[in-house]
């Protein structure tokens, strides 16, 4: 029972620190924009290093990054469970999608999901991260369009599918081989909620 209750009041204090909009501060301090009404109107480092520049946008880069990881290294050192860990981790990632404090129109989540996998799975998400940053920068060689035309989306495409696939060709335990499951769960969900909220702003 103490377990279950320590688990959840960490998933609210993740989700809560995932929902500080450090990309959206980062623009607005620096230049006085709304990240969410510029560039590809997405509040995450990326948008804010093209719109704000690289000074603002490697800030909210590693914010972003490392946002998702207090609580769940406080839950690691209260000896919870991986499981909580996991939880935790991914409610950080909603808390960026879904921030509470910008009535919750987030990012994407791959910079907080980024952290998170860097810390569970270091040499996993690495070799994921590298091969998805060298399709990602071949994407113009391969003429795709749409959300694959973006050099960061073609690469998650092959990056995310690798670090979902890797950890089960090395000797991990069971919970570290769904880890990237828990983890990438909520990028996917922002990723169909975004097809849909397209679908329906053109049907009206």
């Amino acid at each position: 029972m103490k377990i279950i209750l320590l688990t959840i009041i960490l998933m609210i204090a993740g989700y809560l620190s995932g929902s500080i909009p450090f990309s959206y501060l980062a623009g607005y301090i620096s230049k006085g924009i709304d990240v969410r009404k510029v560039g590809s109107k997405n509040v995450g480092g990326a948008n804010v290093f093209l719109n704000a520049g690289p000074g603002p946008g490697i800030i909210a880069i590693i914010l972003d990054l490392i946002k998702g990881l207090p609580f769940v290294i406080l839950a690691k050192n209260l000896g919870l469970p991986m499981l909580s860990l996991l939880l935790i981790g991914s409610a950080a990632v909603a808390g960026h999608n879904w921030p509470i404090f910008l009535k919750f129109e987030g990012g994407q989540g791959l910079g907080t999901s980024a952290g998170l996998l860097l810390y569970f799975l270091p040499k996993e998400f690495l070799m994921s991260a590298i091969t998805g940053v060298i399709f990602g920068f071949l994407s113009p060689v391969f003429k795709l369009k749409g959300w694959f035309s973006s050099k960061i989306h073609f690469g998650a495409l092959i990056g995310i599918p690798l670090v979902i696939v890797l950890p089960w060709f090395f000797k991990n335990p069971m919970n570290i081989k769904i880890c990237p499951l828990f983890i990438i769960f909520p990028v996917g969900v922002k990723q169909i909620h975004l097809i849909i909220k397209k679908k329906l702003g053109k049907n009206e």
